[in-house]
């Protein structure tokens, strides 16, 4: 599981360092994080044009979680100041079962807005559905703080449907 998270940070590092135009969504993060019996999670993402952002996300949830998607941001006459995205992506979920091994695979999408609130701060809410644990709706926020030049430090809270437990994250995140 260690190995799997490192080699997730190293990918991400690299996909960071590619991009044409660093900002606030050409970074990479980790720390921890609770949604059932989870401990920690690392993550990344990587601005490719100006509409669009690919990401990954591991966790040790369960076994552990993947998620693997992006972000298209959408002009819907807002003020400037508010960036509206929609998102989608594939979800893997492998998880104990006393008597066998399981896992889960589906996909997910959903909608959301970032806004900043000064030059250090940026706040970020979305809701999503996603298929895997016979689906689930969920609404998150998340709320990032630079506290030096490129080093935030990120919380968040989401909110799950259908018994699914809510998750909360404390963690840093280095922007490239």
């Amino acid at each position: 599981m260690k190995k799997s998270i490192i080699a997730l940070a190293a990918a991400a590092g690299m996909m960071a360092t590619t991009a044409a135009q660093a900002d606030d969504f050409t970074y990479v993060s980790g720390g921890i994080y609770d949604w059932g019996n989870s401990d920690v999670y690392v993550e990344g993402s990587t601005r490719v044009n100006p509409n669009l952002v690919l990401g990954a996300e591991l966790t040790d949830a369960a076994d552990f979680t993947l998620r693997v998607g992006g972000m298209y941001f959408v002009d819907f006459g807002q003020q400037q100041d508010v960036d509206t995205f929609l998102q989608a992506g594939v979800s893997h979920i492998d998880y104990p079962s006393n008597s066998f091994d399981s896992s889960d695979t589906g996909v997910f999408a959903g909608a959301g807005f970032t806004t900043k609130f000064d030059e250090f701060s940026r706040f970020i809410v979305d809701a999503r559905y996603d298929t895997v644990l016979d689906g689930f709706f969920s609404v998150g926020a998340r709320f990032r703080y630079e506290f030096l030049q490129n080093l935030s430090g990120d919380v968040g809270y989401r909110v799950n449907t259908s018994g699914v437990d809510n998750e909360v994250r404390v963690g840093l995140t280095y922007n490239f």
